[in-house]
């Protein structure tokens, strides 16, 4: 019962850590939002679908990669 305690935190801390990991994570959206803009005007659609294209890409040759070893450890 004495270490339960003593590892036990207040209500009243309890909301206040709460409260501040509240502002933290509003403050970062609004980084994130921030960056959002500034890289939205820089980094455009066209940009996004060769990005996303290349990512597909990449993962086709690795399916590719994992299928032909599968085969080759088999044999």
């Amino acid at each position: 019962m004495t270490d339960l305690r003593a590892s036990t935190v207040s209500r009243n801390e309890w909301s206040e850590r709460n409260h501040a990991r509240d502002g933290e994570i509003a403050e970062l959206s609004r980084r994130i939002d921030e960056l959002r803009q500034e890289v939205g005007s820089v980094y455009g659609t066209r940009d996004v679908i060769v990005d996303l294209k290349r990512q597909v890409d990449t993962l086709r040759q690795r399916i590719f990669e994992v299928r032909a070893d599968g085969r080759t450890q088999s044999e």
